[in-house]
């Protein structure tokens, strides 16, 4: 049998690895959270990209129509549309 002076050991062993974890648990959470927030930063600085780049196609007199790496048409613009009759919904 373990004694008084054994269990407190052991006690205060797993008190000690107890707060270790915590700590970092703790550091990695907010690790995450500034990733996070990196991640978000970044997806409204794309979103903006893309609503400009959008905004310049759409604008353009020329026709332009952007395909897939696969051959899939992604896009047509309004001066396309204008000049040969054809747009995605057709």
């Amino acid at each position: 049998m373990a004694n008084n002076t054994q269990i407190k050991t052991v006690e205060n062993k797993l008190k000690e690895h107890q707060c270790i974890l915590e700590n970092m648990v703790e550091k990695r959470t907010c690790e995450l959270r500034e990733s996070e927030i990196k991640f978000r930063l970044l997806y409204e600085k794309s979103k903006l990209q893309e609503e400009l780049y959008r905004s310049i196609l759409s604008s353009s007199s020329d026709a332009i129509i952007v395909y897939e790496m696969t051959g899939l048409v992604q896009y047509v613009n309004p001066a396309f549309s204008e000049m040969f009759g054809w747009d995605l919904e057709n």
